[in-house]
């Protein structure tokens, strides 16, 4: 069997406009809107090479290109088709879960970049919902978390130490639920 070594896995904005068929302003456009957003984007979208995609990113935009162009899609409509798509697999893996953990108490969040999740209505369960922000504030609290054990002898560290330190980067379950995550009304 051969190997096959030299697999491209990312993409410049210019080649996926040559790949799906959409405007550089298209994707631009798309990513402002956050309806759909590299999967490798720099922080400030203005720098050289801030927007790099995935394989699976361009699969995505030419699927979108397609729906689009052939079949005159609209944005709204795609957007409808992607929440609902969102919706369906969180109600499956609730499912799975309540199957496979039956009476066990949990909180389900979804983390969705858009500043607001409309289709709520449709979750089988109780879902909050995770901005990108608040995604970013959790891990570099997280970080600074495992950052206060560097100097530490991690043989003298103890179970109530390691609360404390979870305490004081309010990392508890209610920190977590309290501080990263909103109920999706709240969303805006």
């Amino acid at each position: 069997m051969v190997e096959i070594t030299n697999i491209i896995s990312a993409f410049s904005a210019d080649q996926v406009v040559k790949l799906t068929g959409l405007t550089i302003g298209q994707l631009a456009y798309w990513d402002d809107l956050e309806f759909f957003k590299p999967q490798y984007a720099a922080d400030d979208r203005h720098s050289p090479h801030s927007r790099i995609y995935s394989f699976k990113d361009v699969v995505g935009l030419r699927t979108l290109s397609i729906l689009k162009k052939r079949y005159k899609c609209t944005l709204p409509h795609l957007r409808e088709v992607a929440k609902k798509r969102e919706t369906e697999q969180m109600n499956r893996s609730s499912a799975w879960f309540d199957k496979h953990y039956a009476g066990m108490q949990v909180k389900r969040v979804i983390i969705h970049p858009a500043g607001k999740i409309e289709s709520a209505a449709a979750f089988t369960h109780d879902v909050e919902g995770m901005r990108e922000s608040d995604l970013k504030r959790f891990v570099k609290t997280c970080r600074d978390f495992f950052n206060s054990f560097e100097s530490q002898d991690f043989q003298d560290i103890s179970g109530s130490h390691v609360q404390k330190m979870i305490n004081v980067h309010q990392l508890g379950t209610n920190d977590l639920l309290a501080r990263y995550t909103r109920k999706l009304k709240d969303l805006k």
